[in-house]
Parts: structure tokens; C-alpha cells; sequence
């Protein structure tokens, strides 16, 4: 089993992920299960590894979140 430290920053609307032990493994998502998805998805291309060890390193100030977009549509009343 590979054991990985996963560098999470965010880049505008994305979250950026590269492992600190291999830096062929980078990655991007939405969120952080979309993150653990995709690196699971090129340990499994890279080393032909199924089963990997994450470890996420997300500094404390950097949204994860995803923002749900507003709805602008406008209700109208009928007459």
C-alpha cells in the first residue's frame, strides 16, 4: 500500500492536489471527494496500486467548500 500526502490549494473554482512523495500525481475537482476520487485514479494509472493511504493537507484558510450558484430567475405574480 502507497502512503500519500495530498497538497490541497485552491485555484479560483478549482481545488489543485499534488502529492508530496511523487509529484507526477497532481490532480484537480470541486471537492475534496472528487479530489480523493482523481488521485486514487492516477495511483491506480501510475502504479498499478488499488489500495493508497491518503493523507489531505489543506491549510486552514483555504475554502473547500462548493458555492451553490443563486438562482436569478424572478417570480412573478400572476394578475
Amino acid at each position: 500500500m502507497r502512503y500519500l500526502h495530498i497538497q490541497i490549494q485552491r485555484d479560483s473554482n478549482w481545488l489543485v492536489a499534488q502529492a508530496l512523495e511523487e509529484p507526477a500525481i497532481i490532480t484537480q475537482g470541486r471537492s475534496l471527494d472528487e479530489i480523493v476520487t482523481n488521485v486514487r485514479d492516477v495511483v491506480q494509472l501510475l502504479f498499478n496500486e488499488s489500495d493508497a493511504q491518503l493523507e489531505l493537507l489543506v491549510k486552514a484558510d483555504t475554502p473547500v467548500g462548493t458555492k451553490k450558484a443563486r438562482s436569478r430567475r424572478r417570480r412573478t405574480r400572476a394578475a
